[in-house]
């Protein structure tokens, strides 16, 4: 579907994208990096009240390097998002960095960003009881780590 990612692809995903599967929905329309899935993502932001889904719309749009969401990520995190679920933060961040978008608070999140991956870089160190290297051990490797406990280091 992604492949494809034409407007009938978009519209199909748009008006499924608000159910059980919605983590799996809202993934191909923030990888169809579309005008059309942007406003996909924003009209499906609007439709619901579900902070948990509204947080992955948020990261969706981070994603997708949206302009028009910025304040709305910064809303949401004011008032507050699913943060069982990711980070917001790290992803509101990315997005201003490489839109090369100027924030007062900019400063503070790159440091509020570097606590949290040296943080998660303690807990795999901690749950490897040993410093995590770039090389392969016999078992689980940095990578497996990262992709398991979906942590960026």
């Amino acid at each position: 579907m992604i492949r494809i990612g034409n407007d009938t692809v978009i519209k199909e995903v748009e008006k499924i994208a608000l159910n059980e599967n919605y983590i799996h929905c809202i993934d191909i329309l923030a990888k169809i990096r579309t005008d059309a899935s942007e406003k996909a993502l924003l009209r499906l932001f609007e439709q619901t009240k579900n902070i948990s889904i509204q947080t992955v719309i948020a990261d969706a749009l981070c994603q997708q390097l949206s302009i028009a969401a910025i304040h709305k990520v910064e809303h949401l995190l004011e008032e507050g998002f699913d943060a069982s679920i990711l980070e917001l933060d790290e992803s509101l961040y990315a997005n201003l960095v490489l839109q090369q978008i100027d924030k007062p608070y900019i400063n503070e999140m790159k440091n509020n960003v570097l606590q949290q991956q040296a943080h998660a870089k303690q807990l795999l160190d901690v749950y490897f009881q040993q410093p995590v290297t770039k090389k392969k051990s016999d078992g689980m490797t940095r990578s497996h780590a990262v992709v398991l406990y979906g942590i960026i280091v």
